[in-house]
Order: structure tokens, then sequence, then C-alpha cells
């Protein structure tokens, strides 16, 4: 992949750090819900404890991962992967948000809601999964997922299954 800068990838986003856009939460960062040019779109950002609490070596380390996801993501092109739209600096360099299309569902909410769904469709959510996993794997160097899980994966409206945590690949 070509070496790619953050700073060419920035978008200016809506509704970031606002309570009642808070998607979820994960060991590692917040999910906001935001607008980018009027287009719905989800915001990946670090916690605030990781970023204030680390020795500055390991704030470092934290911050330089977070910013080579991007550089990962912004790279990849996939029907079976999530978009990358952009990054968004906050107060400064090291308040980084990761932004990315805003999908329908993620598939344990879907198999939660929808327990009667048929084997049909089942299957091709299995056939999408791997496809986008052959997409990784067949990369140069080989991106490998260190966190495949139901809420790891989306699903858009027409039931097309995309990665969200692509974050947590492994360059191999």
């Amino acid at each position: 992949m070509a070496e790619v800068k953050l700073d060419d990838l920035v978008v200016q986003v809506e509704g970031l750090d606002q309570d009642e856009n808070k998607a979820g939460s994960g060991a590692y960062g917040y999910v906001f819900r935001v607008t980018v040019n009027g287009r719905l779109c989800i915001a990946k950002k670090l916690h605030n404890i990781l970023l204030q609490e680390p020795s500055h070596g390991q704030k470092k380390n934290i911050v330089a991962k977070f910013r080579k996801e991007c550089c990962i993501l912004s790279g990849l092109d996939h029907p079976n992967v999530v978009g990358f739209v952009g990054v968004h600096y906050g107060r400064d360099k090291n308040d980084i948000s990761l932004i990315m299309e805003r999908l329908y569902s993620d598939l344990a909410d879907f198999v939660e809601t929808k327990p009667d769904t048929n084997f049909t469709t089942r299957i091709c959510i299995l056939y999408d999964v791997s496809k986008g996993l052959r997409y990784l794997h067949s990369l140069t160097p080989p991106l490998i997922h260190r966190d495949l899980t139901a809420p790891n994966i989306l699903l858009t409206e027409d039931l097309t299954c995309q990665d969200r945590r692509l974050g947590n690949v492994q360059i191999h």
C-alpha cells in the first residue's frame, strides 16, 4: 500500500462528542453517529483516558497505532469492507477520530431481532464475511483480522455484510 498522510484525509464532521449521538463504546473508544457533508457516518474515537493517563511513551504508541489503523483503512476498497470516509482532528493531532460509513445493523443485533431468518440469508451473510476476509488476506502484506465477532460485522439494508473493526488487523 502506498504511504498515506492523514492530513490529506481530513473531513469536517457534525455531531461528534455529543452525548445524544453516542452509538456505543468498546475497550479502546467510543462510537458516535455523525454527519459529513450531509451523509450519515460513524466516528470511532479513542477513550480520553487512554490519551490522558498513560506515560508519554505509551500515549504516543496508542495514538501511533490508531493513526496506522486510519491509514490502512483508507487504502481498502471492497464491497464487503466498511467504507472509509476520512479522519477528523479535535483539540490537537492526538485527538483523532476515524470516520466510516454508517450501515443498517450489526450481525449480533440482526440475529437477536430476527432469529427466524431463513437458511439462504444466513449462508449469504457467511459468504459475504468470507469474501471480505479473502480480500484482506490477499493484500500484500496480508491483513489478519483479530476480532471477528457478530457485533463487528455490519449489514447494509439489503443484508450485505461489511466489517467495522478492521482496526484490529495485524500486518503479517
